[in-house]
């Protein structure tokens, strides 16, 4: 009985691991997001557990280089300040340790001023009042903090006045 149930268990993990690798194809995933996948599936704690130490083991599951990567992508691609690439971060189910794991590198204020100077052009109908307030609005969706914003509108206001 109990070899059955230990085989069982095996074909079990065998199967998570299979699903496990599907999903790992598409794109990495962080520990806590193929957790959730799995449990979803209807894996069982044990099971999901085992999957995971399998693949961390393989090198097939890191969160610390997936952190790196997505903090990357979050301000090349996505171009999002500081708390913008911790949100996405947080969101991808990666933990503080991993976060703060990565160094920053980014230039906020240069990535904050490439935005403003590529969106200045569609707002030439507004009044100046009106366009600090989207651009602010629009940098702050985007995770930029206000000191930044603030510099990056005064300098860009500033430079357009003279």
């Amino acid at each position: 009985m109990r070899r059955a149930r230990a085989a069982a268990l095996q074909d079990t993990v065998a199967a998570a691991v299979r699903s496990a690798y599907h999903l790992l194809r598409y794109r990495d995933r962080s520990e806590r997001e193929l957790r959730d996948r799995l449990a979803r599936k209807g894996y069982s704690g044990p099971v999901v557990d085992a999957t995971v130490l399998q693949l961390k083991e393989a090198g097939f599951l890191d969160d610390l280089r997936l952190a790196g990567n997505l903090k990357r992508v979050a301000t090349e691609q996505k171009q999002l300040g500081a708390h913008g690439v911790r949100a996405f971060l947080q969101k991808r189910g990666l933990g503080r340790e991993a976060i703060e794991s990565v160094p920053d590198v980014s230039d906020e204020l240069a990535i904050a001023e490439r935005l403003v100077d590529r969106k200045v052009g569609r707002l030439t109908a507004l009044d100046d009042a009106a366009a600090q307030k989207r651009l602010w609005n629009m940098l702050s969706r985007r995770g930029f903090s206000a000191g930044t914003i603030r510099a990056v509108l005064a300098s860009h206001f500033q430079r357009r006045d003279s």
